[in-house]
């Protein structure tokens, strides 16, 4: 069996990364199956992630569609287009990927076009009702083809179910991403600025801001600064920030004793700084569900969550959006010690039972 597993972003590297480990893993027993790894960017998008690969054990990908910044639309038909010349030279029996971005979407459809090839989706059924945003219709549209879904909630299970997609295709494995957190957290490392700033244990709050809604409007970013510091006051606040964020901050400077600015962190040093974090305050998925598993009490700011389950197990809150609500949701978690669970199915092993069905067909 030939699969191809194919990511759109960092995102997607982190979430397929113990697939491709555990794909290896298969190899090395004998069994016949082989894959290719395929990213949707360039070389020059994950030469920041280096150390990332070293880390999570996986090589580099090899084969990059190197498709282009612009509109969905033009993403997806690109990759249509790019993808579709990759399976005119050699065809998978299988492929595999999230169906979160344009572009990952797009090699789905162009996959479909084939009925010799099956069409797999991680993470599948993942819905915020919420269409305005680009990832949910990504989503609708993989799904809506795929032949298998695998996932990582019972929420998900229902989503699908409810669209009538029949149950034996269904398969709840757990989070692949979460295997990759299992995997480093035995190595998580305090990063430099422990020291610097004199961090205490559950003495400070992180705060990680990715999404344009947060990040692209200057006033939305003040905003929710001075919110946070009011109600912070006392507590150090580490914000992580690519670069794009650190520009707009440039302009805004807003200068506080209690606002610490550090560039992007390597997997090891931020999964530390969650880990020992009174609370992160973030728009972004994946750090939601990282905290899920190390039971960090997290403030969801966004209008959605993409990762419901973690709601559920009690380690997320949704503050959303609004000034008023942001500041009512870290008081109340300031005065409450939450003790959340770690979501059923999220112990590590999410790629091994994908392996385990792969197998069986």
């Amino acid at each position: 069996m030939l699969v191809d597993i194919i990511a759109g972003n960092r995102p997607d590297i982190l979430r397929l990364a113990s697939v491709l480990e555990a794909i290896q893993s298969e190899q090395k027993k004998g069994t016949r199956i082989g894959y290719r790894f395929i990213y949707t960017g360039n070389d020059i998008d994950i030469n920041l992630d280096r150390d990332l690969f070293e880390q999570l054990h996986i090589s580099r990908p090899n084969l990059y569609l190197d498709i282009p910044e612009g509109s969905e639309s033009l993403q997806m038909a690109t990759a249509i287009n790019r993808y579709t010349k990759v399976l005119g030279n050699n065809k998978p029996d299988l492929v595999l990927l999230t169906g979160k971005t344009a572009t990952t979407t797009g090699c789905a459809i162009a996959a479909r076009k084939l009925p010799d090839i099956k069409l797999a989706i991680v993470n599948a059924g993942v819905r915020t009702d919420s269409r305005e945003f680009a990832a949910e219709t990504n989503r609708i549209l993989a799904d809506a083809i795929a032949d298998f879904y695998f996932t990582s909630s019972q929420i998900a299970n229902n989503n699908l179910l409810y669209v009538g997609v029949p149950n034996e295709n269904i398969f709840f494995i757990g989070n692949t991403f979460i295997d990759s957190v299992h995997k480093v957290k035995k190595q998580y490392t305090a990063p430099e600025l422990w020291q610097t700033l004199n961090l205490q244990n559950q003495g400070y709050t992180v705060l990680i801001l990715n999404k344009p809604y947060n990040t692209g409007y200057p006033a939305n970013l003040k905003n929710l600064l001075l919110t946070s510091l009011k109600q912070l006051k006392n507590t150090p606040i580490i914000m992580v920030v690519n670069a794009e964020t650190e520009k707009v901050l440039q302009k805004l400077s807003i200068q506080a004793h209690n606002l610490h600015v550090v560039k992007r962190l390597g997997f090891r040093q931020l999964g530390y700084l969650l880990q020992h974090a009174r609370m992160v305050m973030t728009d972004s998925t994946t750090i939601q569900e990282q905290c899920a598993v190390l039971t960090t009490p997290t403030l969801t700011l966004y209008p959605y969550c993409e990762c419901p389950e973690t709601i559920e197990s009690g380690t997320n809150n949704m503050a959303g959006t609004e000034l008023f609500d942001i500041e009512n949701a870290i008081i109340d978690l300031l005065k409450s010690k939450p003790k959340g669970n770690i979501p059923y199915l999220w112990d590590g092993k999410a790629a091994e039972r994908i392996i385990s069905v792969l197998k069986r067909m």
